[in-house]
């Protein structure tokens, strides 16, 4: 699990632990002080970042995403899944998200079914780690078969702007890596709109790979065992 990395963070620790005292000793525990500390460099800033997601978490009831479920032609649309271990005990999650037709629901009318479908797969990969005993995971999302049209979609891609914006402020350090393989070539536009959105700590967790598939599973075998990457990745 997480600790203290040096006399410095344990002084800024301290300092947070101060600054929260009033909120919920038993759900303030260092392993979401630390996250919110090293996402925010400095107490003050993480305490006003903790803040915001405890109260959006509040508003929004996004504790009840983790059950919830969406109609069924999103639920099997919009796969996800956990695949194993990497090869330090993080969990490692597949999300192919080039295989969704967003863009197509939202046409359809199942537009609140995909808003919350983020919420729920940001609380199953957040809750499923730390059951797991660990405090950050690995994703690799699959963009293969990701249509030019989607992109073109301008509600589709504010949804996953906003999944990527709501992991940076509200889910912080709850990410080791993301492998982002199998990339078109058009997805460095997309990446130039992104990257103003995250922080610097988070856009280092980014590797991208395009369709070198050498290259990409080379990659993904540093630090992940066969036994944890999806198995049609290893076929030939």
């Amino acid at each position: 699990m997480i600790r203290v990395e040096t006399p410095q963070e344990e002084s800024a620790l301290q300092k947070f632990r101060d600054l929260v005292k009033d909120l919920n000793k038993d759900e303030m525990t260092d392993v979401l002080l630390l996250r919110f500390l090293r996402a925010r460099d400095s107490p003050e800033k993480a305490e006003t970042q903790l803040r915001k997601a405890l109260k959006w978490r509040e508003d929004c009831k996004i504790d009840s995403y983790l059950y919830w479920r969406p109609s069924k032609p999103v639920e099997e649309d919009l796969c996800f899944k956990y695949t194993g271990p990497d090869k330090e005990g993080r969990p490692v999650y597949w999300v192919p998200i080039g295989r969704w037709h967003v863009r197509q629901f939202l046409e359809q009318g199942y537009r609140e079914d995909i808003q919350k479908m983020k919420y729920h797969i940001l609380e199953y990969i957040t809750g499923n780690t730390t059951k797991l005993g660990q405090h950050q995971s690995v994703i690799i999302f699959g963009i293969e078969h990701l249509a030019y049209s989607q992109v073109l979609h301008l509600e589709s891609m504010q949804l996953m702007f906003a999944s990527f914006r709501d992991l940076e402020q509200y889910y912080p350090e709850t990410i080791k890596t993301m492998y982002i393989v199998n990339t078109p070539w058009f997805f460095p536009y997309v990446m130039n709109i992104l990257r103003p959105l995250l922080s610097p700590r988070t856009s280092n967790k980014l590797k991208i790979y395009n369709g070198d598939k050498p290259t990409w599973l080379a990659a993904l075998r540093t630090s992940i065992p066969d036994k944890s990457i999806p198995a049609e990745y290893l076929r030939d």
